[in-house]
């Protein structure tokens, strides 16, 4: 099953960060289309609120699909080409960074459901972050996802 975005600017997504506020700068937004290299992604840093009070609040963001850069098995591709928006077949979400935090995919599931295009999504994820001077729990609520057709001057 495929989701075409091809009619939409931007994903739309209603999240709430919590755990350690120093963990919000790693969370990523990925697009895995129909393409002819399954390990490759686009990929997104997840624009989360940095003020510790943003902390358990609901936040929507709009991302424009054409920011997304193309990665491969987690590295950023020299050959940059444009996303098949016509074949995605899913959207997540993914906690990376260098040697102070593991990569980890979400998919654990919670009794709030992510959509897109009425399909579910990966609602949740909370993980253990452990590593030289990072230590402490990470978790990323994912109420809505959402493609959405805006012009710029349009975005709050």
């Amino acid at each position: 099953m495929h989701h075409d975005l091809s009619l939409y600017t931007h994903l739309a997504l209603t999240v709430r960060p919590s755990g350690e506020p120093q963990t919000w700068r790693h969370w990523f937004v990925n697009i895995q289309t129909d393409g002819p290299v399954r390990s490759d992604l686009f990929q997104h840093r997840l624009p989360l609120p940095t003020s510790p009070s943003a902390a358990n609040k609901w936040h929507t963001l709009h991302i424009p699909l054409s920011s997304f850069v193309l990665t491969n098995s987690g590295a950023l591709s020299e050959t940059q080409i444009g996303m098949m928006k016509n074949k995605v077949r899913t959207v997540g979400f993914s906690i990376l960074g260098s040697e102070r935090v593991q990569e980890e995919s979400s998919s654990s599931e919670d009794d709030e459901e992510a959509v897109m295009d009425g399909a579910p999504g990966i609602p949740r994820d909370e993980r253990r972050v452990e590593g030289p001077g990072m230590e402490g729990m990470y978790e990323l609520g994912v109420r809505r996802v959402e493609a959405v057709r805006k012009e710029d001057d349009e975005l709050v």
